[in-house]
């Protein structure tokens, strides 16, 4: 994904690979989301940097 802002496009990316998360409380959604980018960088199917700004995305949202 070119330029993830939100984590509406965190959610949207992990969509694009087959991966649905909503369990209607954001805090649990937002570590399932983590743990999911997590192996996705670990498999290789995403790159460091596609990682690292959607984790980024994932912490400023949690400190809201």
């Amino acid at each position: 994904m070119d330029r993830m802002q939100t984590i509406g496009d965190v959610r949207n990316l992990l969509k694009q690979m087959g991966i649905v998360i909503y369990t209607g409380d954001k805090e649990a959604d937002r570590d399932l989301m983590k743990d999911e980018l997590d192996e996705l960088q670990q498999m290789g199917i995403i790159d460091r940097e596609c990682w690292l700004m959607a984790r980024k995305i994932l912490a400023q949202s949690s400190s809201r």
